[in-house]
């Protein structure tokens, strides 16, 4: 315990009228207290912000990624599709030779690894020729005819 009078002791001084008042009294409880509610209430909006700032980035890369993927697909869709077209002008098919039709989509075929088939059909779905059916033998019949006039009639 502290005297009024005892100035000099360890640890102590003069208060403002004259009482002596411990120093450790006077520093702030850094868990606790007006000081200590800033600091919590500090840390926590310190927190949020990173933590939405991470959820902001996160969300950036994954549609980066996205938009990478969906170009590549576009890019890849669009070669089949280039393909596709540069058939409509084959020779065999212009002058309706099925024979020889069949032997340029059997060649045609063997330059696109991911295509299954190449065949040439009616507009309503008929097949005329199929890479995968020798030519002459019986075809498949039509899978799904209204897909196949959809797509005739675009």
């Amino acid at each position: 315990m502290h005297l009024p009078y005892d100035a000099g002791s360890a640890g102590g001084h003069r208060g403002r009228r004259g009482d002596a008042v411990d120093a450790t009294a006077q520093q702030s409880d850094p868990a606790g207290g007006r000081d200590g509610a800033s600091a919590r209430h500090a840390g926590h909006l310190a927190s949020y912000l990173l933590v939405s700032h991470e959820q902001a980035n996160f969300a950036g890369a994954v549609k980066d990624r996205n938009r990478a993927f969906m170009s590549a697909v576009d890019a890849e869709l669009k070669g089949h599709v280039t393909s596709l077209q540069a058939l409509t002008s084959l020779r065999s098919i212009v002058r309706d030779d099925l024979k020889a039709a069949y032997e340029d989509l059997v060649a045609v075929q063997r330059t696109q690894p991911w295509w299954l088939d190449v065949f040439l059909s009616t507009p309503d779905g008929r097949q005329l020729v199929n890479s995968l059916v020798p030519y002459g033998s019986p075809l498949p019949a039509p899978i799904d005819p209204p897909s196949v006039r959809r797509a005739a009639s675009a």
